[in-house]
């Protein structure tokens, strides 16, 4: 009979790992090396041979210092005293000899919180281990717009940087709609595609929501809105004034990134990449992921608008980058 076992496919490894770990506990000897703190992603994916902050290893193209081939050493069977005997090195996570110490469920429930706060429906327990190769079209995390096998970029390394200091400046068209938000609503980033971009965090008192014209809405804090949108003679409409410097993901695939709001970002391989610009035009620390059909809808070249935000010509599929 097949081990039961949760899918983990496009989920971050140091997030799972991270999971598997706090929801683990120390056993025998293993008591005396177990701090009883949580583990954080930084310090998983230090452990898993992640570069500093990267959040990012996935499936095959998980690395291990000293080790040259994909997703070796991704076995843990202590982990500072806790028992884990889990291998998270491929699209399927073997819960048997997880649950066997932690309790029937606890690799499920694990990996579910992973799942909730990457915004995806829960893993589907008790189905037989994938084979080596098998395709599997119907996962859950397909039917959400996730897409498969991202690669994780790092848009604050020194390459991104000086692509983006020298990319077109492009300024916001629209006006936008946008409310206050509801203190503890959380908002989904859809977008036009159906691609579920990223899963906001815990709205609080001042935040606002906006939609663009494109529908996908998306959650602002109440300074950085202040200084993005103007207010219009039109109720719950406002001018957008968001200056950015962009260029196209260049990876051939689809791509994740960590977004500044600290959640997860995944882009297809049209989607655009992003930092926004101030009065001095140099990229700020502020780099994300913006859908194509989003950024065709919201942004123009800044020398094409007038003052206003209006383009000052037909710009009709004419923006390209």
């Amino acid at each position: 009979m097949a081990n039961e076992s949760v899918n983990i496919a496009n989920l971050p490894k140091p997030l799972v790992l991270a999971a598997l770990f706090n929801g683990s506990r120390a056993r025998g000897l293993g008591a005396r090396w177990d701090s009883g703190e949580d583990m954080t992603p930084d310090e998983a994916a230090e452990i898993i041979g992640a570069n500093e902050k990267s959040f990012g290893v996935f499936g095959a193209d998980a690395r291990i210092p000293g080790k040259e081939a994909p997703g070796e050493n991704l076995s843990f069977d202590y982990l500072k005293g806790r028992v884990l005997k889990v291998d998270i090195s491929g699209d399927e996570l073997e819960t048997q000899g997880y649950d066997r110490d932690n309790g029937q469920g606890a690799a499920a429930r694990a990996i579910d919180a992973v799942r909730r706060e990457l915004g995806l429906p829960s893993s589907d327990v008790g189905t037989p281990a994938l084979d080596v190769g098998t395709p599997d079209t119907g996962r859950a995390s397909d039917s959400v717009g996730i897409l498969a096998n991202p690669r994780q970029i790092d848009l604050s390394v020194d390459d991104y940087s000086q692509k983006l200091a020298t990319a077109p400046i492009y300024r916001k068209k629209a006006v936008v709609s946008a409310r206050a938000a509801t203190p503890g609503e959380i908002v989904v980033t859809t977008l036009a595609d159906g691609t579920q971009e990223t899963t906001s965090r815990v709205a609080e008192e001042g935040d606002w929501v906006v939609r663009n014209p494109g529908g996908e809405r998306y959650l602002v804090s109440a300074e950085k809105f202040a200084s993005r949108f103007e207010a219009t003679d039109q109720f719950g409409r406002f001018q957008a004034t968001g200056r950015i410097r962009a260029i196209p993901n260049a990876t051939g695939g689809p791509i994740v990134v960590k977004a500044p709001w600290d959640e997860y970002q995944f882009g297809d391989p049209n989607c655009v990449l992003a930092a926004t610009i101030g009065a001095d035009d140099k990229p700020s620390k502020d780099r994300y992921i913006i859908g194509r059909a989003e950024f065709t809808a919201t942004y123009a070249p800044e020398a094409s608008l007038s003052a206003h935000g209006v383009p000052s010509q037909d710009l009709t599929g004419g923006l390209s980058l």
